[in-house]
């Protein structure tokens, strides 16, 4: 199992709904793990990032989308730059890196 490089609540966003929904997530090696709320023992969903593009796009500030190929697998929104910049860092690092199965408990 790989060490948790990034955990917190971010909003996520669903498309065609004008608000997202605020989730824990935590991303161990490229796993991008879900999760209702901090300490849920079952994940969600669990999203792959290996091989993903990580792209910010310009018309919606602070949402950070995570592509393959021309497919949004997930889109989340910071709620600052700082938090937008950190989760992209450590989000275009994870792309590289081995999948991990969800931890017992977050």
């Amino acid at each position: 199992m790989a060490e948790c490089t990034k955990s917190g609540y971010i909003e996520r966003k669903i498309e065609n709904k004008k608000k997202g929904k605020y989730m824990w997530f935590a991303l161990h090696g490229s796993s991008l793990f879900s999760y209702t709320e901090q300490g849920s023992v079952q994940p969600k969903e669990t999203f792959q990032l290996k091989g993903a593009a990580v792209v910010q796009p310009p018309e919606r500030k602070l949402a950070i989308d995570i592509m393959n190929g021309d497919k949004v697998i997930v889109s989340l929104v910071a709620t600052s730059k700082d938090e937008l910049e950190s989760w992209v860092a450590t989000l275009n690092d994870a792309t590289s890196l081995d999948e991990c199965d969800a931890p017992l408990k977050e």
